[in-house]
């Protein structure tokens, strides 16, 4: 894979909610229905690929890997 197959969907926000959900910036390219598994970038070049549990109305979104959840 390259880096032009990448496609930037939104930004996480910082705090994760007490049901573990992390708030979502969408951008123009996001398209909720397509969410499945995705890869999160974060701003040290690190890479994780994570699997959506679920989105919620808002944008907030749940990811399988605590984790990266907490790293997020």
């Amino acid at each position: 894979m390259l880096v032009s197959d990448l496609v930037a969907i939104g930004k996480l926000g910082k705090l994760i909610d007490e049901d573990g959900y992390i708030p979502f910036k969408p951008g123009k390219n996001f398209h909720p229905d397509l969410l499945g598994n995705i890869f999160l970038v974060f701003r040290n070049n690190s890479v994780r690929y994570v699997t959506v549990e679920e989105v919620k109305k808002n944008y907030r979104i749940k990811i399988d890997d605590s984790e990266t959840a907490q790293t997020a």
